[in-house]
């Protein structure tokens, strides 16, 4: 009876201590373990600025200049404010309403040349402007030069010259 005790008591306690120790072990592996902790971290950052691609006359979206018919020198009418961030530049396109004359409704008219940032252009058909890889902000001076010849105020029809030059601006 005596021997059955004690192996029955030794190998239980064999068996407690084998569990114990496994415990123990398994323990220490996962506390040393790599499984658990990085040793690198990624952080990516992303920023975003939104197009911008604006065009203003005089600091406004429209402005009125008046022109004398009877000078025929460049006449300083408007500064033109370009605006675009997109890195291939942009595009000014500008259109005469009246294909580059001063109008007096039906009864008479007086063309002209429209200075643009240093250039002249004939406003008979649309013009077009190439700011390539142009990136910011930029004013552009705007004149208007009289080319008809007529030189006396009684030459033309009384009453009100007009034209509507519009400048656009796009992205390339």
């Amino acid at each position: 009876g005596l021997t059955i005790t004690s192996f029955f008591f030794r190998t239980t306690f064999a068996t407690l201590s084998s569990f114990i120790g496994m415990k123990k072990l398994l323990l220490l592996t996962l506390l040393t373990s790599g499984a658990f902790a990085a040793t690198t971290a990624t952080l990516n950052l992303t920023g975003t600025i939104a197009p911008v691609v604006e065009i203003e006359i005089n600091g406004a979206s429209s402005a009125s200049a008046t022109v004398d018919l009877l000078d025929k020198t460049a006449q300083s009418v408007a500064t033109v404010t370009e605006t675009s961030n997109d890195a291939d530049g942009y595009d000014i396109t500008i259109s005469s309403a009246n294909s580059g004359s001063l109008n007096n409704g039906a009864a008479d008219s007086a063309t002209y040349t429209l200075g643009y940032g240093g250039s002249s252009y004939n406003l008979s058909s649309v013009a077009t402007v190439d700011n390539a890889g142009v990136v910011g902000s930029t004013d552009r001076a705007v004149t208007v030069t009289v080319t008809d010849a007529r030189t006396d105020a009684f030459d033309f029809a009384s009453g009100s010259y007009t034209d509507t030059v519009t400048f656009e601006i796009t992205a390339k």
